[in-house]
């Protein structure tokens, strides 16, 4: 009986542990906002990932072929930064539209 009790309780714990972890994550992940990133006309993709580096962003997803990519960033004057680049033609928050 006591195996089972000091079992649960280790469970518990862990279940716990665990939560509080992925609550410190999501907090984490709430400051992050993504937008979309329209590469200037006849930028290199490097200068492209370099101007968003600069700004504070991360690449989610790229489509090359078209020049645009979603970005992450913890930076409140991302889209600023990144349009100041001349390898980025516009950024704009990523939301959701037409609902």
């Amino acid at each position: 009986m006591r195996k089972f009790v000091a079992g649960v309780g280790i469970v518990a714990l862990s279940v716990v542990g665990l939560s509080t972890a992925a609550g410190a994550a999501q907090s984490q992940a709430g400051s992050q906002r993504q937008f979309v990133v329209v590469y200037a006309a006849g930028a290199s993709t490097d200068a492209a990932h370099a101007a968003i580096a600069f700004a504070g962003g991360t690449i989610l997803k790229e489509n090359k072929a078209i020049g645009v990519a979603t970005v992450a960033s913890g930076n409140s004057g991302f889209a600023a930064d990144a349009t100041r680049a001349a390898a980025i033609e516009g950024v704009a928050r990523n939301r959701v539209i037409g609902r």
